[in-house]
């Protein structure tokens, strides 16, 4: 059960929490998935891409693909990692390089679309500097189990708090959002709920989310907060229990921001929907009515 997980220390970073998140979240099998981010491998280092056939290297992409989609997934699981493409969005693209002094490093990059610069880019030291020289040049079937292996490490580690944090500022959570109905009595609040099922993600009750849209002025950029609270998704045709927000602030692309409670009649007109995560904070009491055994 998630509730007897508790971080020891008072202050704890992202990497803990974001650690101790992953257990509770467990395996999100049935239910809503969140959105796709892609997983691209490329071995692009000559002297291997040129030993294998096009047939056997395409094979060893696509398995090695797979096996670094599974490693995030289960270190960052409010996105759905899959293998993907070169034309797929948004992406993580790995590859194998060598540089100089015979150091061989695996290279990640996030991109988010087609013709923008990448998002940020990440090195992990696969074999440093004469090792290879003094071992020799592992078979494809080892190196792919060395590849994992170290880019599990890697993302064990806190330099892991950067990939996070650049998820959250680019990768999309979700392109909808349910408004829920407005209480005839005041305090008249701005509550909505994301398509994000509760015992899947009650770790994110406390987060803030940044939603993006366009409403008959144009686009507008909306800060929310979840409640705490779970809430049917969709209010008027229930399908599960969604994760409940407030939105906080209206923020028009132009002009000052504005209270969410004072649009209340708009929330129900916005399309291009995009939600993005703010800043995660997790939530474990929240989880606790939750059994999170599969």
């Amino acid at each position: 059960m998630c509730q007897n997980t508790r971080p020891s220390c008072r202050v704890c970073s992202r990497f803990v929490l974001l650690t101790v998140a992953v257990l509770c979240l467990g395996s999100l099998a049935a239910g809503q998935a969140p959105l796709p981010v892609y997983v691209v491998f490329e071995f692009q280092e000559p002297s291997i891409a040129t030993k294998l056939s096009d047939a056997v290297r395409e094979s060893k992409q696509k398995e090695m693909r797979g096996r670094l989609a599974a490693k995030l997934l289960s270190r960052f699981p409010f996105w759905s990692f899959q293998s993907g493409g070169p034309t797929d969005y948004p992406r993580v693209h790995v590859w194998l390089e060598k540089h100089s002094q015979d150091e061989w490093q695996v290279h990640l990059k996030l991109l988010i679309q087609q013709n923008l610069p990448e998002v940020s880019g990440w090195q992990i030291q696969l074999y440093p500097p004469g090792e290879i020289a003094r071992r020799g040049f592992p078979s494809t079937a080892q190196l792919l189990d060395e590849i994992e292996k170290r880019f599990e490490e890697y993302l064990g580690e806190q330099s892991s708090n950067d990939i996070l944090e650049k998820l959250e500022q680019t990768a999309p959570l979700s392109m909808e959002v349910a408004p829920l109905p407005v209480s005839p009595q005041p305090p008249q609040r701005a509550l909505a709920v994301l398509p994000l099922q509760w015992d899947k993600f009650c770790a994110l009750a406390s987060s803030e989310f940044v939603i993006s849209a366009r409403w008959s002025q144009g686009r507008v950029s909306i800060t929310s907060k979840a409640t705490g609270e779970s809430a049917d998704y969709k209010p008027d045709n229930p399908q599960f229990q969604g994760l409940q927000i407030e939105h906080i602030e209206w923020s028009p692309q132009t002009g000052a921001p504005e209270s969410a409670a004072g649009h209340l009649q708009h929330f129900g007109q916005l399309t291009q929907v995009v939600v993005r995560i703010k800043r995660f904070t997790f939530d474990p009491a929240s989880c606790q009515s939750v059994s999170l055994v599969q």
